[in-house]
């Protein structure tokens, strides 16, 4: 096989037996790799009705076959059953780690069983083994990275981890790599801490081989620089990183504030990309093999919120910048470092401080029922204590808020009617108002409200898919089609996930641009109408997990919160009518009204079996 080792491992935590398990081609060419192999395993060895913390449950590391073989190539996927949703987990992360892991001869990685104490596995180069982790067990993700480096002598692994949020299980927690790269959403950090495995380690030294080299080698250099001419790329996310969407997205109305009360705020030019730019920012960082560098490495020289390290992106400045009021930079870095070392997903964990808050000023919450903490909008000091709680699941704030919002409003048996979740999963900081897209986006994720499954308000800015059917830019607030837009920029994104390539470099490549790269990596020749089945093939395979886990339309509805419309703004007086959408978005999936997979729609893309379990004989 050529883009892929041919192999993954999968460990045993229960009985401490590794074994290696070949790769089919044909299997690959069906699932492509990443989040599509995670999810044909993961419906075919995890029952949906488990509890997320059953050590049935499993998790499933997958590259992708064009990883290390086209710029932005450097990410990996994680596949579990999630704790938040209760259906379908899935979250994806850059930076080394996927790979280093080709390198060190092997596709993926999959964990299963329970640990009777505390493991991490080494890995190096085709040798594997399960070590004690008692001595790490309990310390944050930037200490655990350093200690099992020096632990294994290897200064130059990649190391994968939780912190203690995920130790204690909380449902915020998320996985750590290469320092400050998360697997952020769904709560994988909380089922990989049931099972007693604090980290992979990893090390390889091996080569990819490739079916052309040197035709791989050409289209690196020819991509690198269709995606650096990009306009998003060239225009702000290198400069600024991700933190550029706060600064262009303000005027029309796309950036949540005050938990998603009001449609703008001055405070966002105090925490956009060009005040980092300005103020903080040390330098620039990158994932393997990209050229867009919107990694951010920051610098507070004194303070209380003294730091230097990796540096908050767009989504974090807005849950914790934003949603809560808090226009300083300093505050919300230092948040983000606790975040990222107690090992929790910052957009659901500020999008929960967020509706703490107005649970507190609403008399939900009383000023007992979180140590004593008075909150405030815009109080960065309150937040930073209650924060800390949560990551730490200390005392009754930190039980009441560690598992999100969803489940503080279910033991209080109040707030349901300010949440911002979908499938129990709190939304990130895009707003459905300002691109009705989005709204559509939001509710039909398999893993909960999600914008990057699909990101469909990139087409409606004028980044268009003509190979996928994209061929036109519609207004924002058009709701005309919007269901289809939707799912064909889904289907777009599940091969992204399967390939596995970095959204912002991924858009900037057109469906040809995967076929020759396919050809090239892996030598197969594809055509466009294999791959859009292969892509219709991934994103239902995940909903029909769901299907099965239980959920219908009903969860496939947006909470009301994001239904009220603002008075200001760049979005004000609108709301997305999801009603007439949504048929648009079942009609062109051939889903029925109640959002199950249609039987000869299945068959058609290759999914007899899951016809079979929906529908029977």
């Amino acid at each position: 096989m050529f883009g892929w080792m041919g192999k993954y491992l999968r460990v045993n935590l229960s009985d401490g037996k590794i074994k290696e398990v070949p790769i089919d081609e044909q299997w690959a060419k069906t699932w492509i790799g990443g989040s599509g192999f995670g999810a044909r395993l993961l419906y075919d060895e995890v029952p949906p009705d488990i509890d997320e913390f059953d050590e049935k449950n499993k998790l499933y590391f997958f590259t992708g076959p064009l990883s290390g073989g086209l710029p932005c190539s450097s990410r990996f996927t994680v596949v579990f059953k999630s704790p938040i949703s209760h259906g379908y987990g899935e979250a994806n992360s850059g930076g080394f780690f996927a790979f280093e892991m080709k390198r060190a001869g092997y596709d993926g990685i999959v964990i299963e069983g329970k640990s009777e104490k505390p493991v991490y596995l080494s890995v190096k180069d085709n040798k594997y083994e399960l070590r004690d982790a008692s001595k790490i067990w309990g310390k944050g993700t930037f200490q655990t990275q350093e200690m099992i480096q020096e632990e294994i002598g290897e200064k130059k692994a990649r190391v994968l981890c939780i912190g203690p949020a995920g130790e204690k299980k909380s449902k915020l927690a998320c996985i750590i790599n290469d320092e400050a790269r998360a697997l952020g959403r769904g709560g994988s950090g909380a089922v990989m801490g049931s099972k007693n495995f604090k980290a992979i380690a990893i090390r390889g030294t091996g080569e990819i081989q490739w079916a052309n080299p040197e035709a791989v080698k050409e289209q690196i250099k020819k991509y690198s620089h269709w995606i650096e001419i990009n306009p998003m790329v060239a225009l702000g996310l290198g400069k600024y990183g991700t933190e550029y969407f706060m600064d262009s997205m303000k005027p029309l109305g796309d950036i949540p504030i005050k938990n998603w009360q009001l449609g703008e705020w001055e405070g966002t030019d105090k925490i956009g990309g060009g005040a980092m730019y300005k103020t903080i920012l040390k330098k620039q960082t990158a994932c393997y093999n990209c050229p867009i560098r919107c990694g951010r490495w920051i610098e507070i020289k004194e303070g209380p919120y003294k730091y230097e390290g990796p540096g908050p992106e767009y989504e974090t400045c807005g849950t914790f910048g934003a949603l809560l009021l808090i226009d300083n930079l300093e505050p919300i870095s230092w948040i983000n470092y606790l975040c990222n070392d107690y090992g929790v997903d910052t957009i659901s964990t500020g999008a929960t401080v967020a509706w703490a808050i107005e649970a507190y000023e609403k008399g939900i919450i009383k000023k007992q029922d979180i140590d004593g903490i008075e909150l405030a909008w815009g109080d960065p000091d309150a937040v930073v204590k209650l924060t800390e709680k949560i990551v730490r699941r200390e005392g009754k704030a930190g039980e009441l808020l560690a598992d999100g919002s969803q489940a503080a409003a279910d033991k209080l048996g109040k707030g349901h009617d300010f949440l911002t979740t979908v499938k129990g999963l709190e939304a990130p900081m895009h707003d459905p108002r300002a691109f009705y897209s989005m709204g559509v986006e939001y509710a039909t994720a398999p893993r909960g409200a999600c914008h990057v499954t699909g990101y469909p308000s990139i087409a409606d800015m004028g980044l268009l898919q003509p190979p996928a059917g994209i061929t036109k830019r519609t207004g924002r607030f058009d709701p005309t089609g919007k269901g289809t837009l939707t799912a064909t920029m889904q289907d777009v994104f599940a091969v992204l996930g399967a390939g596995v390539i970095c959204m912002f470099g991924g858009t900037a490549m057109s469906t040809p641009t995967f076929l020759d790269a396919f050809k090239y990596c892996c030598g197969w020749n594809i055509d466009e109408l294999t791959l859009k089945i292969t892509a219709d093939r991934l994103f239902n395979l995940k909903w029909a997990y769901c299907v099965r886990a239980g959920m219908t339309a009903e969860d496939n509805k947006l909470p009301k919160r994001l239904l009220q419309p603002t008075k200001e703004g760049g979005q004000k007086g609108k709301v997305p009518p999801m009603d007439d959408m949504m048929k648009d978005y079942y009609a062109f999936r051939g889903w029925t009204e109640n959002a199950i997979p249609t039987k000869d729609r299945l068959i058609i893309i290759g999914l007899p079996d899951v016809a079979k379990d929906l529908w029977g004989e």
